[in-house]
């Protein structure tokens, strides 16, 4: 998959079932599905605030970021490269050990490889 392909239909069981376990661990809104394809972005290495927005059709605002990214972080799915320093304009994104279980055990629920 690259960088910005979206998961084809054969992705969209395991993108569902992905999305429900993150919805119960950070949100009650509807939005789960794009967790999950954060999740999944993310699962492919640390990546900027801007290109994991744009992944799941969204713009690089405040709004945007504190409500797909910052559940994430707070959820402990997802943390800063550099938590020290949180406005950096190099600060990247990558999935925790918390987060990179719960994507591996999906992927190997439906038979999916995807190595950290």
């Amino acid at each position: 998959m690259t960088d910005n392909q979206e998961p084809d239909s054969e992705n969209d069981g395991m993108i569902a079932q992905l999305g429900s376990l993150v919805s119960n661990l950070v949100s009650s809104e509807p939005i789960y599905k794009d967790f999950a394809k954060v999740l999944l972005f993310l699962g492919y290495g640390s990546r900027k605030r801007e290109d994991i927005l744009k992944h799941i059709g969204l713009s690089n605002q405040t709004y945007n970021y504190r409500n797909y990214i910052e559940p994430l972080e707070k959820a402990g799915l997802v943390q800063k490269s550099n938590p020290d320093k949180p406005q950096s304009p190099r600060q990247q994104y990558l999935l925790t050990t918390k987060g990179e279980s719960l994507i591996s055990d999906q992927c190997q629920i439906h038979g999916f490889l995807l190595q950290f």
